[in-house]
């Protein structure tokens, strides 16, 4: 499946982002979003899927794209939704007690560790064949664009790949009235350099400098 010209340009304009489980989980969304946006994204899977469409608008929207932490079961309807959320992030040493370079001034120290998580993309519709199908074509799409997720954040990603696409399963009822709805979780490994910088305060003195007017030599003579 070919990446679409918006997704291209979108991922050209992470060069300078710095990554964070806030950024990273509203690059995913943003993705998600971009693709769900136009039919002309699902390649040869168009015809199939066409009436699937997230629009800003909500009440446009023919399928939901929106945050995890924002998922209500009570609220649900008979569109399908995807959810995007991270995992826990999980941190691992590089180097002994995390330490880099000093500053060429030495008034701070650079440290790093590995940070690792997962991006969890969440189908949730009421036909089991439809979320597994929902979460194969995001699934595609976020195999599709691997390459270009390594080239536009650089060095700062050390993992990026899609582990499992989940099996369609009845998901939870908010009541024994509500309507039963199915999900299947895409799960993408994720792993980063998490940088931070320690700054040291130093009472040492560096310079002094003595100075007295001439007015006030003038004045002791």
């Amino acid at each position: 499946m070919t990446p679409p010209n918006n997704t291209t340009t979108f991922l050209q304009n992470l060069a300078r982002i710095t990554l964070t489980p806030v950024t990273i989980r509203r690059i995913f969304l943003l993705l998600t979003r971009l693709h769900y946006s136009t039919p002309d994204n699902y390649g040869v899977l168009k015809p199939k899927f066409e009436r699937y469409v997230w629009h800003k608008e909500t009440k446009l929207s023919t399928v939901h794209v929106e945050f995890d932490y924002k998922y209500n079961p009570a609220a649900l309807d008979d569109r399908p939704s995807i959810w995007v959320g991270l995992d826990d992030i999980n941190f691992k040493k590089v180097v002994l007690n995390n330490e880099g370079k000093p500053t060429e001034t030495r008034s701070g120290q650079g440290s790093i560790k590995v940070a690792s998580t997962a991006i969890i993309v969440r189908h949730v519709s009421k036909s089991a064949d439809e979320v597994l199908a929902l979460a194969d074509l995001s699934c595609q799409f976020f195999m599709g664009i691997q390459p270009m997720i390594r080239d536009a954040l650089g060095q700062l990603v050390l993992e990026y790949d899609v582990m499992t696409c989940k099996s369609s399963r009845p998901f939870e009822k908010t009541s024994q009235q509500a309507d039963q709805h199915f999900v299947s979780d895409l799960i993408i490994a994720f792993s980063y350099n998490h940088t931070w910088m320690t700054e040291f305060e130093s009472h040492r003195i560096k310079t002094i400098t003595f100075k007295q007017s001439i007015d006030s030599l003038s004045a002791n003579e």
